[in-house]
């Protein structure tokens, strides 16, 4: 088909010549033929290897049918499944000639495109759920398949971008969005090192989410006093308006896509130079009792699962690294790391499968990991039986 001469060119005919009617709420007759022809964009923009990548160049190329798309993803008149597949397609573009090869020769899906995403994520009022929430996933992908670029870009984006992503995980309904704003915040945790102003908001408000998860059922804590360790103020008395109606889920409670992006955020923070010491706020034995309780729970041999357990297996790694002394010769440490080892043995099979399909480098394998539970497990074994045994009072 990409040999096809003209072919591509007049599948997107109707997008490039932007035959939908503004002045119309239905956008007049031909919106349907608008649609159609961005169904097989859609198609085309995913295809796999040489060929695929030739037919999104194409694409990418056509600055008028980029310019209708972006519109389209700006305008409320619009369906949605129209809008998503305008995210979908332009996503799949940014990634492949930008996000990845660092090339931004087509800047009508560059840096105005991710800036997009970013406003109508993080803009509750002006856009539905669905469409923030399938906005949230491409940032989520842009971010984990780019690096500092995409996180310096998303990161300085004009208004409080962080408060914003820590508002939507805090407080929103829809999951998906909460999930998505987990992701982004884990990848800029990860890829923006710039001691700046940018990243003394985003560690203060990755300390404020890690406190109330790893706090929640300690009544002492909320994450505030946690949150304070970064400007040096004191909790007052006054109550936080970001607190008031916030109530946070147990561990055994929360949906698995949600857990295992909230997880793989803490297992980050430990893993980064700009963490602070926790343990004086952790509640050690209650945490590690309700994370090995959510492992138990969660020990079935399902792909959701699997992705649950692995990042407590991560989060287990990077917190044995990170701390030193006997916090981690408590029983229960010990016992999590147990019921880890159990449940790598009831999902062995399809961890092994899961495993070789990320070879494909598709991204939910990569998501997944290429590591098994199993070697994760034998990894946290071997860091707490060399953890020293002195307790934190001594």
């Amino acid at each position: 088909m990409s040999n096809t001469r003209d072919l591509v060119s007049k599948i997107m005919a109707p997008v490039t010549s932007d035959l939908l009617d503004h002045t119309t709420d239905d956008h007049g007759t031909w919106c349907e033929v608008v649609g159609r022809s961005m169904e097989v964009m859609s198609h085309l923009s995913g295809a796999q290897g040489e060929t695929g990548a030739k037919l999104r160049h194409e694409i990418s190329s056509c600055t008028e049918a980029i310019r209708t798309l972006s519109r389209i993803l700006g305008c409320n008149k619009c369906k949605e499944e129209m809008r998503q597949r305008a995210i979908w397609i332009l996503t799949r573009l940014y990634t492949d000639t930008i996000g990845i090869s660092g090339s931004f020769e087509y800047s009508c899906c560059g840096e105005d495109f991710v800036r997009m995403l970013v406003n109508i994520f993080t803009q509750d009022n002006e856009y539905s759920s669905s469409i923030r929430g399938y906005a949230g996933e491409a940032l989520s992908n842009i971010c984990f398949l780019g690096g500092i670029s995409d996180a310096t870009l998303i990161i300085q984006t004009s208004g409080d971008v962080i408060n914003s992503l820590t508002q939507v995980l805090l407080h929103e309904e829809n999951e998906t969005c909460r999930q998505a704003s987990a992701e982004i915040l884990e990848c800029l945790c990860t890829h923006y090192t710039k001691d700046d102003e940018y990243l003394h908001k985003l560690k203060k408000a990755i300390l404020k989410v890690i406190g109330k998860i790893l706090c929640c059922g300690d009544g002492t804590h909320n994450g505030e006093d946690i949150e304070s360790q970064c400007d040096g103020t004191q909790e007052n008395n006054e109550p936080n308006k970001d607190a008031q109606g916030f109530q946070v889920e147990t561990l055994s409670t929360m949906s698995s896509n949600l857990l295992s992006s909230l997880l793989c955020l803490c297992g980050t923070v430990y893993n980064t130079s700009s963490v602070i010491d926790l343990r004086p706020q952790l509640d050690a034995s209650s945490f590690l009792n309700n994370l090995r309780d959510m492992v138990v729970k969660r020990s079935g041999p399902t792909v959701e699962n699997l992705s649950v357990c692995k990042a407590a297996g991560n989060m287990v790694i990077s917190m044995l690294k990170y701390y030193s002394g006997g916090f981690f010769k408590e029983d229960n440490f010990g016992s999590l790391i147990e019921v880890l080892s159990s449940a790598s043995k009831k999902m062995l099979d399809l961890d092994y499968s899961m495993v070789c399909s990320s070879a494909s480098s598709s991204e939910t394998g990569s998501k997944l990991g290429r590591r098994t539970l199993l070697s994760l497990v034998r990894e946290a074994k071997e860091l707490h039986a060399m953890a020293p045994s002195t307790s934190l009072s001594g």
